[in-house]
């Protein structure tokens, strides 16, 4: 769930490949894409233990208020140097409302 105006970390759990040394995008979307994350903005970690790699994201205040309140699409796709590339199921997120939709300020 993210609210709009905030900025919420999200973490996608992805089985039984790794992931380090993929390029990876993260698409959010309402009806169209809103949003593709890759590179920097994606903070990208294996457990072999576990064989789960997961992709963490911030979103920022700019991104949320640019969501409708209601429900969202998010789906991460990544390809490696051997041009295979795969992808996650699309799964739902709710994006809730806030009463100041400004971007805030930190004041001190």
């Amino acid at each position: 769930m993210a609210r709009r105006g905030t900025t919420p970390d999200f973490i996608l759990q992805i089985p039984g490949d790794d992931l380090t040394r993929r390029s990876v995008f993260v698409t959010i979307s309402q009806f169209t894409p809103i949003l593709t994350l890759t590179g920097d903005r994606l903070e990208i970690t294996y457990d072999s233990a576990t064989d789960v790699s997961e992709v963490a994201f911030r979103l920022s205040q700019e991104e949320t208020l640019a969501m409708r309140t209601g429900e969202a699409e998010v789906q991460a796709r990544w390809i490696g140097e051997d041009g295979l590339a795969d992808a996650t199921t699309v799964e739902k997120i709710h994006i809730s409302p806030v009463l100041n939709e400004d971007v805030i300020e930190h004041d001190g």
